[in-house]
């Protein structure tokens, strides 16, 4: 799952950071979306900067989308933009909750075309990766 996070100063000039959540399942196929609005976009939350940020990311994952990620895993890497952090991590339910529902790497793209470089060149290498062979050059006996 990756989290992009932009940091903002609210009013009260407490730190918060949006987060998006890109969460693959663990097969690796598919992404998790929420409908909003008629229409699938990616999960969102908020986060205030004074928390302890893994556990927290984590507890917005599970209120924001109803998947439990395991605040261990969740791993930062910043990608060339100081507003922009992202938080991989792996989420244990292939089950999507209510309002919810899976999409394949090029959905994601379409649906979320703001996405940092980087996570666009993952979702590329996913998409190629689900490929039959001979997409990749070779034939197919």
């Amino acid at each position: 799952m990756a989290f992009i996070i932009e940091i903002e100063q609210s009013k009260l000039g407490v730190a918060v950071e949006n987060l998006t959540y890109l969460i693959q399942s663990s097969d690796g196929e598919s992404f998790l979306t929420v409908r909003k609005e008629n229409r699938l976009a990616l999960p969102e939350s908020t986060l205030e900067l004074s928390r302890t940020f893994e556990n927290q990311a984590a507890q917005n994952c599970l209120l924001a989308t109803g998947v439990d990620v395991d605040p261990k895993a969740i791993r930062l890497n910043t990608c060339g933009n100081d507003h922009i952090i992202l938080c991989f991590a792996t989420a244990d339910s292939q089950t999507p909750p209510k309002g919810s529902e899976w999409v394949g790497a090029d959905e994601i793209k379409d649906i979320a075309p703001e996405l940092p470089e980087n996570v666009r060149k993952y979702l590329d290498r996913v998409s190629q990766s689900r490929l039959p062979e001979a997409h990749y050059g070779f034939d197919v006996l």
